[in-house]
């Protein structure tokens, strides 16, 4: 039971890693495409440096807010964080799952500020982790304890590295930052 839940996670991470993948290859491909057709250049005056600088800086720390999103709601990282001893694995569960909820709303005005890409990767990575840690306390008996869901999940992250978005969201909100310096 716990090798299928742990074949279902590794297959849900591929699919929505190679969907990520291809999400940017194509929006790059159109983008490459974009830049090479002859523009036509208004005479009209650009917007205030000043302005522009400030919008920058705002994006930029928009992007460096999700990456510190996607660092403590990493499953490695929360795990660490919050421990499990001492409560049912159902009750723990609840706690990561609200932890990485909380953290979420805490940075979703940050939308406003990065391309529709950067943030829905942020959301589906938060998604996938909610459904692994959900998952995985699933195939627990009822009576397990925080402790063997704790071990799983980090069983889970050490020997599938592929299993989590982590290092596909880091570099794309890394990439769409640097698009910005």
């Amino acid at each position: 039971m716990i090798n299928d839940t742990l074949f279902f996670a590794g297959f849900a991470s591929i699919v929505l890693t190679a969907g990520l993948y291809s999400f940017f290859w194509f929006r790059d491909r159109k983008q490459i495409k974009s830049e090479t057709t002859p523009q036509v250049v208004a005479t009209v005056s650009s917007p205030e440096p000043v302005r522009d600088r400030e919008m920058i800086r705002l994006q930029l720390q928009a992007y460096e807010r999700l990456i510190l999103l996607t660092e403590r709601i990493a499953l490695h990282n929360i795990v660490h964080r919050i421990q499990g001893e001492g409560m049912q694995q159902r009750e723990y569960a609840g706690l990561l799952i609200g932890q990485i909820r909380n953290e979420a709303e805490h940075n979703i005005t940050q939308q406003v500020y990065v391309t529709d890409a950067a943030w829905d990767a942020v959301q589906r990575y938060r998604e996938q982790n909610v459904f692994i840690i959900g998952n995985l306390s699933a195939a627990l008996p009822p009576e397990a304890n925080g402790m063997q869901l704790s071990r799983m999940i980090m069983e889970l992250v050490q020997t599938d590295p592929k299993a989590s978005l982590y290092p596909v969201v880091l570099e794309a909100l890394r990439y769409e930052a640097r698009k910005l310096l």
